[in-house]
């Protein structure tokens, strides 16, 4: 993107990489991965004031230094694959900062602070492990807040969270306020 900022979005099938720095608003998806389950990478961008800052159907999807906010709903969502990323951080989103509904998630340095409902939500039945990062402020649903949501037990590595959610609506008291 070369600094460059454009209102719209950039649409990828399969393997794709968009590299920054760049800004991306004004767009159904900031960035839109559809097609077959290859690797996109994605680095030093941010995306706002989208309806999803990143939406991908399948796949693993690379993240660093990502900036999603502002979005409509979700800051990244996720179909099926995994997502890996270091400094990503996604924020004031209106619904999630991440969505993933069947894959893996590994982060370290993620940041989640006041999306509208819950700072991670991983509906799969794989790994949710997440190293040196902040999940607060996500006022949940009817069940309370919530700042992350898994199927699986996740594994926080000097994580702070104020509270988390299993199936069922217990907690996996791993966040402070569980």
């Amino acid at each position: 993107m070369n600094g460059h900022a454009l209102v719209g979005g950039v649409v990828c099938e399969g393997s794709c990489a968009v590299r920054g720095p760049g800004d991306i608003s004004g767009a159904s998806a900031g960035i839109f991965i559809f097609g077959t389950t290859g690797t996109q990478k994605i680095r030093g961008v941010t995306l706002h004031d989208n309806i999803d800052g990143i939406g991908d159907q399948a796949g693993t999807l690379i993240l660093r230094d990502v900036v999603s906010s502002n979005n409509v709903t979700r800051g990244i969502f996720l179909q099926a694959g995994s997502i890996k990323g270091r400094n990503v951080t996604a924020w004031n989103n209106g619904v999630d900062a991440i969505h993933v509904s069947q894959g893996a998630v590994r982060l370290t340095k993620f940041t989640a602070v006041g999306n509208g409902h819950v700072g991670l939500i991983n509906n799969s039945d794989l790994e949710t492990v997440l190293v040196d990062s902040v999940l607060k402020g996500h006022p949940g649903d009817i069940s309370g807040p919530r700042d992350l949501f898994s199927v699986t037990p996740p594994r926080l590595v000097r994580t702070a969270c104020d509270h988390s959610r299993a199936p069922g609506g217990s907690s996996w008291s791993v966040c402070a306020g569980d």
